[in-house]
């Protein structure tokens, strides 16, 4: 991946016609303080999923359970296994 630092070290070749440098540079500088930004923030929120993650674990919490979803409020039958039919029932099936 391409990161700040190979950014502030690319030099494009110069040529009679080319871009000016000054706004070369400046563009560059830019979009690498950008992705410094962008790599801070992807860090942040994957510091703070480990953190909710890991009180989810301690707490046995389902992250993926939606509010009114009653999947998980009933005991599992003797097989480990959900109620289909009570669930179908429930969902009007």
């Amino acid at each position: 991946p391409v990161g700040r630092a190979d950014i502030e070290a690319l030099r494009l070749p110069m040529a009679p016609r080319g871009y000016r440098m000054a706004d070369v540079d400046e563009a560059l500088s830019r979009l690498g303080a950008e992705l410094a930004e962008r790599d801070a923030r992807i860090a942040e929120l994957e510091s703070a999923l480990a953190g909710v993650q890991a009180a989810a674990v301690t707490t046995g919490t389902d992250l993926f359970k939606q509010p009114g979803d009653r999947r998980g409020d009933r005991p599992a039958g003797p097989t480990g296994q959900e109620d289909v039919q009570g669930r179908a029932e429930e969902d009007g099936r």
